[in-house]
């Protein structure tokens, strides 16, 4: 799997980034896993095409000392289908850059 880590993060900020995730990405039915909506204007082939798979998002999980996020595009409507793809360049930056913010606006350690 590519993915994008921050690790080595001590508890304390661990909890705060499952508080900033709460409020900027949709907490998944699995604990510890979060979803991140990849914007409309970033999608592209296969995801275009498939219309009813939409939305398209990037899966990110907290651990007890990292955070962790994917950099595959899954349909949060058909898990089985073939539309799940690697993200393209734009896309890795949408997802980096939302981690980045993630570091920048908690002060992380």
């Amino acid at each position: 799997m590519r993915a994008y880590l921050i690790d080595e993060i001590p508890t304390p900020d661990i909890e705060k980034a499952r508080e900033y995730l709460s409020t900027h990405a949709e907490l998944s039915a699995i604990e510890g896993l979060f979803w991140l909506e990849v914007p409309q204007g970033l999608l592209n082939g296969i995801h275009l095409e498939h219309t009813q798979c939409q939305p398209y998002c990037v899966a990110i999980e907290v651990g007890a000392h990292f955070v962790k996020f994917e950099l595959l595009l899954r349909s949060r409507v058909n898990h089985r289908c073939s539309c799940s793809r690697y993200a393209d360049e734009k896309q890795r930056e949408f997802v980096i850059a939302f981690a980045e913010d993630l570091i920048k606006d908690l002060s992380l350690r």
